[in-house]
This record gives C-alpha cells, structure tokens and sequence, in this order.
C-alpha cells in the first residue's frame, strides 16, 4: 500500500485499500451528533517535526542499487532552523522523481497535517471509512455555532433548522446536508439576509433529507474543518470512536 502513499484495513469481512488522494468529502459531524457535543484535540510540537526527508530508493541505471534522494523543505528550515532528519524507504519504487514526491508528501503531512482529532458517535459513524474526508463544525473552536440538526418538515430545497442563524449582507453562503441515503451534499444558500430558522437552497438537493440528521452552515470566512480518517472503532453496541487527521487538500496542487 505505501507505495501508492495508500493504507490497508479490514472491513465488512475482507480487506480494503484507500490511497491519500484528493478526494470529495463523504461526511459531516458538528456538536449535535456527537458524545457529549464534544471533539477531542491532540497535536505534536512544531519543533520536533521533520523537515528533512532521506528517502531510499532502487535506481535502475545502477543495477537497481539503493541510492538516497534528498528532500528539505526549505521555507521550515529557514523558518525553524534544521529540526532532524526523517530516512524512509519507498518500496518497490524505481525513479527518482517519484521518491523526490515521497519525501514532498512526507514532510508536508507532516508539518501541516499533524493535529489528531477524536469523537465518539452513534450508528452514523459506521458510515466513514478510513481515508475518507469529512467535515467538523465546532462551536468551540469556530467560535460560532454553524451546525445542528435538521427538523421535520423540510423539504428538498428548503431546510428546518434546529437554531436560528444570522445571513449577514452581501455574504455568500452554503448549506452541507446529509441526505435519506447518507450522502453528503451541499448547496448555495438563496434566502435573504437576516435571522432565518428555514433556509432555501438556490438548487434543489437530489435526494430528500432525513429528518434529525445534520446541516452545517459556512461561508468565505468560517469554513468547517477538513479532516481524514484514519481509524473507526466501534467501542460497544451502537456507538463508534473516530480518529481523524488535519487534511489540507492543497498539498495536491
């Protein structure tokens, strides 16, 4: 799997692999669908993250022998100073462009994808997978409460919500749902400014929305955080624990 920069798990009876690569989100979560409303965060200290990488790899021009490729990612070291060296091998590779990626991808996960986030929530989180992208909407870390759940009565281009919100002047807003069949969608939000309980949509959402799932609310200026998930453990009956990592799809640009 690594040499795809992929990962191996097993799920539903047999083995599955997902490689890190953009990808579209496939699901949200905010205060409302989770234990306790509350997102656990853990990250590691910027001055002992790597931002040298020795990356190994077989030259095929040399009888396949080992050679090392040098990656440095320069703007930290001028930023941080030299912190300390990562060695890595990338397995089966043969070029050197490609181990040259490696120790790209290597360093930038690194230094900008290093904040670990952890919840607890229902059946729901059976749905995400490992490698797939979500969505958080965190009034404690955003500052502003963006997310809830979704009341009856809502139609597919006009949604209930839970709590009021407040559509300022001149700013464009989106509005993320989770749909009957657990899909995510989003959509651009139509209604006037001011204090609003119902939202319209300018398009219709394809599918119709479940009754108590979530909505999240963003604009320009307070966007959900963007996270991979890297493990999903049901801890008893009924109830799932998500760990998560950063995600930054620009990496890939």
């Amino acid at each position: 799997a690594t040499v795809f920069r992929g990962i191996s798990y097993w799920a539903s009876g047999s083995i599955a692999i997902s490689q890190d690569s953009p990808k579209p989100v496939t699901y949200q979560f905010n205060n409302s669908n989770v234990e306790n409303g509350v997102f656990e965060r853990a990250g590691s200290n910027i001055k002992t993250r790597h931002n040298v990488a020795l990356v190994t790899w077989n030259d095929p021009s040399d009888m396949y022998k080992q050679k090392i490729e040098y990656v440095e990612d320069f703007s930290v070291i001028e930023k941080m100073g030299y912190v300390s060296e990562s060695e890595v091998a990338a397995f089966g590779c043969t070029s050197q462009g490609q181990a040259h990626r490696y120790g790209e991808w290597l360093l930038y996960t690194e230094q900008y994808e290093s904040e670990v986030m952890t919840f607890t929530t229902g059946a729901e989180g059976a749905i995400p997978m490992p490698n797939d992208i979500i969505q958080v909407s965190d009034v404690y870390h955003a500052g502003e409460r963006r997310g809830g759940r979704v009341l009856a009565g809502s139609t597919t281009a006009s949604v209930k919500l839970d709590s009021p919100v407040v559509l300022a002047v001149g700013k464009i807003y989106n509005l993320s749902i989770i749909d009957v069949d657990g899909a995510f969608q989003s959509k651009p939000v139509s209604s006037a400014a001011g204090t609003r309980s119902t939202v319209t949509v300018s398009t219709a959402f394809t599918k119709a929305i479940a009754e108590n799932s979530t909505w999240i609310l963003s604009d320009a200026a307070l966007q959900p955080e963007t996270l991979r998930v890297v493990g999903v453990e049901e801890s008893e009956a009924g109830k799932y624990k998500i760990a998560c990592l950063s995600h930054q799809p620009s990496k890939f640009d």
